[in-house]
């Protein structure tokens, strides 16, 4: 495999690198032991290199300590010594640093919540080398969404700011190199808070003679209010945040403001705004605006048309008016009501329902704030209707299209993991949020299995990383919710092989365990389990409906088995970065942890977990599902506990949440427990991730009914956990060591004849494709360069080690296998 540079800093391309910072250059093709490598650093057409050095990469990164002028494009190259194979080069750019000189924030006079501002500037005929806007606004805050988006020539490039960890200005950088000409262009925003109202700009434009032309936010910016042009007012958030409805006049807007040669004399000079403090770059890629065009498009005979888009997705309809005059009415819902019309009023308490009064011309327009949909209605056209006149405008986080992949002999299963893949891909956003439709908000457990799956489809673990970090530094209030912070920083090392990031936030992550809980008679955690939504009281599961009895004591089965694994995962971090007495002090608290939960808290009358222990120390007289399916997971029982627990939970089957669903699938394929796993994963009951497809999700549900959670929302990302569950645990692809160098193969296939699918590292994509033959697997692995795998038998045993290459073996199949019934629950033969 040929050298090549993957990411600078964990990104393709990033147009926003903060020059301060050291770079982390990820290499593919090297294998190990690697061979002597030398990287420089160069300014964007300089045959003479900034920096150069050597490395004989540890893993699949090397870390360049340089430091970079802001505002700068630069290449990263990477050589063999001696050089055999062409010179692997990579570009990015820098940000500026500290304050951005000639540009100040501006809004429009009189703090109007949404205003429009442009600004015409001229090119001369000289070619455009690159250019880079960089953006920010405040504040983010109220509607839990991005203030602006912002177009050059009539053209889309952005949105922003994400929201920041703490008192931070987060700004983005996007390149709009191929949006620029020669002669007239013009910036255009369409900006909207209520808090800061303050929008700040500086394009840099580097020509190709070696010319730079910069231009900033400034008062000499045109500005118009948008509040005269709506005729009616309305709010379509919920009880957690505002988002203003968008009830256009359409005969007062600026048709082709966007555009250079646009009379603004009637606007308002912009309003200089106070300056916005610590402007720092956001170090993820960036959401783009797509097109998405309708799956099917329906008239109801009443003059409304009804828009299906197939999935979900996160953004809003660009409609063509078509010469309507009067009102036109767009509905937006995530599923429809029995009738066939949109459910536009959510269980969520949003109303997506706007009216716009059209002006008898054909118009193109689309909302500027944030919807979840899979379904539009629209009523009031009267021109005929085709599928591009009601494209949807999706708010995509960018990842690659094929990279991952999966599909098994069960045609529900294979959907089931399309939902889960797609739900990640359209509602990741610019941040790991628990659903953009009610709450807006990171909670740490989401964070966790939102990025296993996200990790599984694409490994830029940038978003991931920039989400962690929000939850470590804005903490919930249950109980075992920071460890899973832990748990996520974890995971992201295993899965990338970059450790710096775990380093950064280390002593962070010390301060989220719950070292001042730990009975020092037991080793376990003790403590009042306190009431709900109140700082540091348990949770075990969500909705309280779900929790089916658990008993709540002083020592809580859950919360224990939950810090267990974080123990475990801050002390293997420690070893990777050098904290030896930390490593020793974390393990000792895990392992003594494991200990006494799997002898104080297993009921070998029940043979399964009891939910905990009274004050006196007795257990609790109560074994729910979710005691054993947390220390499964956990890998906290004994071989002889953990199938009994096994057989425990799986005879419960799901009598738990979406999210504890998760982690019991996940368990008990860590456990050697595939059958059970997979007849759970592929249940055709009413609880289960099959149900949600009969219900019409369009991305993944937080809970299995409308019953179950009355308020309940179709557009959850960390429900999306078979997008995870099928790779690593039906195919078994898991790392061993950091960044997949070493990575197992165990697929547990259960009553599946086979299974295939395809996992995307740092380095190179892993395929796996499983057959049963008879009492065999036949098994056909691919393993990228400077990867090697390790195939293991379904019985968990070895079968064999095999390097980089194409591989095909047979392995063993498990002794016995579930007999599945209908609903997808089973016994299991002993």
């Amino acid at each position: 495999m040929t050298l090549r540079i993957v990411s600078v800093n964990g990104r393709r391309h990033p147009v926003d690198v903060d020059p301060a910072q050291p770079l982390l250059v990820t290499l593919a093709g090297v294998s190990e032991p690697g061979p002597e490598l030398t990287l420089a650093v160069h300014v964007l057409g300089d045959a003479e290199p900034v920096w150069q050095g050597t490395f004989r990469p540890a893993g699949h990164h090397c870390e360049i300590p340089v430091g970079l002028s802001a505002e700068q494009a630069y290449e990263v190259h990477a050589s063999v010594v001696p050089p055999h194979q062409p010179t692997a080069t990579h570009a990015f750019r820098t940000a500026p640093s500290g304050a951005w000189s000639g540009a100040t924030p501006i809004w429009a006079p009189g703090g109007p919540q949404l205003c429009l501002l442009r600004r015409e500037f001229d090119l001369p005929s000289t070619p455009v080398a690159w250019a880079t806007l960089f953006l920010t606004a405040a504040s983010p805050e109220p509607s839990r969404q991005y203030v602006h988006v912002t177009s050059v020539n009539g053209q889309v490039v952005g949105s922003g700011p994400t929201r920041s960890i703490g008192g931070e200005t987060r700004f983005d950088g996007f390149d709009v190199t191929g949006h620029l000409r020669s002669g007239p262009n013009a910036i255009s925003v369409t900006a909207g808070t209520s808090v800061g109202q303050q929008f700040l700009a500086r394009l840099v434009i580097a020509l190709a003679d070696g010319q730079r032309i910069v231009h900033g936010t400034d008062p000499s910016w045109r500005s118009l209010p948008v509040d005269p042009m709506l005729h009616t007012g309305g709010d379509l958030g919920t009880v957690c945040y505002p988002l203003p409805a968008e009830n256009l006049d359409l005969r007062r807007y600026p048709w082709g403001f966007e555009h250079a040669g646009f009379d603004d004399g009637a606007w308002s000079a912009a309003e200089q705004r106070p300056p916005l403090p610590d402007l720092v770059p956001t170090p993820t890629a960036k959401v783009r605006h797509s097109v998405v065009m309708p799956q099917a498009v329906r008239s109801t005979g009443d003059g409304r048309i009804v828009v299906d888009y197939g999935r979900s997705w996160l953004g809003g309809v660009r409609l063509r008016t078509k010469g309507a005059r009067g009102a036109v009415t767009v509905r937006y819902g995530e599923r429809l009501d029995d009738d066939g019309a949109v459910r536009y009023r959510t269980h969520s308490g949003n109303t997506y329902s706007e009216t716009l009064i059209g002006d008898g011309e054909d118009r193109s327009v689309q909302p500027w704030g944030l919807r979840v949909f899979r379904y539009a209605e629209i009523s009031g056209l009267t021109a005929p209707v085709a599928p591009s006149d009601v494209a949807a405008v999706a708010q995509i986080y960018p990842m690659p299209p094929t990279a991952a992949s999966f599909a098994s002999s069960d045609p529900v299963l294979d959907r089931v993991w399309h939902l889960s893949a797609h739900t990640i891909r359209a509602l990741n956003g610019n941040l790991y949020v628990d659903s953009w439709t009610r709450e807006r908000l990171v909670y740490e457990a989401d964070v966790y299995l939102q990025q296993r799956a996200h990790l599984c489809l694409d490994p830029d673990p940038s978003l991931g990383r920039y989400s962690t970090t929000y939850a470590v530094h804005n903490r919930t209030w249950p109980t075992e919710w920071p460890f899973y912070t832990v748990l996520a920083v974890h995971d992201a090392w295993m899965r990338t092989g970059d450790s710096t990031h775990a380093q950064q936030v280390f002593d962070s992550l010390l301060a989220l365990l719950p070292d001042r809980y730990l009975d020092p008679s037991t080793g376990l955690i003790r403590k009042a389990p306190g009431t709900d939504s109140t700082l540091d009281s348990d949770l075990v599961d969500w909705p309280p409906a779900e929790r089916h009895g658990y008993r709540f004591g002083p020592v809580n089965t859950a919360v224990n088995a939950i810090a267990a694994a974080a123990y475990q995962a801050a002390a293997e971090i420690a070893a990777v970065i050098g904290r030896d007495v930390e490593q020793a002090r974390l393990t000792g608290i895990a392992s003594r942890l494991r200990n006494s939960i799997s002898t104080l808290l297993f009921d070998d009358a029940q043979g399964a977990f009891a939910d905990g222990l009274d004050e006196d120390g007795a257990l609790l007289p109560h074994d729910s599902v979710h005691a054993s399916a947390f220390c499964l997971w956990a890998g906290v029982p004994t071989p002889e506990q953990a199938d009994s627990a096994a057989h425990h939970a799986h005879r419960q089957g799901l009598r738990c949440s979406v999210y504890v669903a998760a982690l019991l699938i996940d368990g008990l394929f860590a456990q050697g427990h595939g059958d059970r796993a997979v007849a759970l994963l592929t249940s055709r009951g009413t609880r289960g991730w099959a149900a949600m497809l009969d219900l019409g999700a369009g991305s993944t549900m937080e809970a299995w009914n409308e019953r179950i959670k009355p308020n309940l929302t179709h557009s959850h990302p960390w429900g999306a956990a078979p997008a995870f569950l099928a790779l690593e645990g039906v195919l078994g692809i898991r790392p061993l060591d950091p960044g997949y160098r070493t990575f197992a193969v165990r697929p547990q296939l259960g009553t599946l004849d086979h299974a295939a699918g395809a996992l995307p590292t740092v380095t190179g994509t892993i395929e796996v494709a499983a057959h049963r033959v008879g009492r065999h697997i036949q098994l056909d692995v691919t393993v990228p360069t400077g990867l090697r795998a390790v195939i293991l038998h379904e019985d968990g045993s070895e079968h064999c080690r095999v390097p980089a290459g194409r591989h095909r073996t047979l392995t063993r199949s498990a002794e016995h296998h579930l007999d599945v019934h209908a609903g997808g629950l089973g016994s299991f033969p002993r």
